[in-house]
This record gives structure tokens, C-alpha cells and sequence, in this order.
């Protein structure tokens, strides 16, 4: 498999959601978490104080309009 695994969020409704995504995916160190159309908007206080860290610590959150350009350069794609 070439290059790293990303996780994507579409319309994640809450900012808790992101941060504990964010901090499941340091874990295992995962660090491209792709964020489709968030609710409440990027960034997030709540999303911040959930990822314990995670995000300030290697995890890069990238916003996109549609599904489509969140899985540009992915050569799989599980749901």
C-alpha cells in the first residue's frame, strides 16, 4: 500500500466527534483527517479540548466542500 491512510468526517454534526476522532487516530498513528462540510465550522474550541492534544501534536485537519475533492489522491476508499 503507498502512502498514509486518511480518515474522513463527512457533515460531522459536533466538534467533540472531530476531537475524538483526532485522538483515536494519534493512537494509531494516523495523521490526514479529512473534515466534509463540518456543521459548526473548522476550527473548533470544543473539537480542540476533545482531541486531548491530538490536534497540536502531528493530526492535520483539512476542510473540504465535497466528498469528491476529500478523496482526491486516495487510491482506496472503504465506508
Amino acid at each position: 500500500m503507498q502512502g498514509n491512510p486518511a480518515i474522513i468526517l463527512h457533515s460531522p454534526q459536533l466538534g467533540e466527534n472531530i476531537g475524538a476522532a483526532a485522538r483515536v487516530m494519534l493512537n494509531f498513528g494516523l495523521t490526514d483527517l479529512r473534515l466534509v462540510s463540518p456543521r459548526d465550522g473548522w476550527p473548533s474550541e470544543t473539537a480542540e479540548a476533545m482531541s486531548a492534544g491530538a490536534l497540536g501534536q502531528g493530526v492535520t485537519v483539512t476542510v473540504f466542500d465535497t466528498l469528491e475533492a476529500a478523496m482526491t489522491g486516495l487510491t482506496y476508499t472503504i465506508a
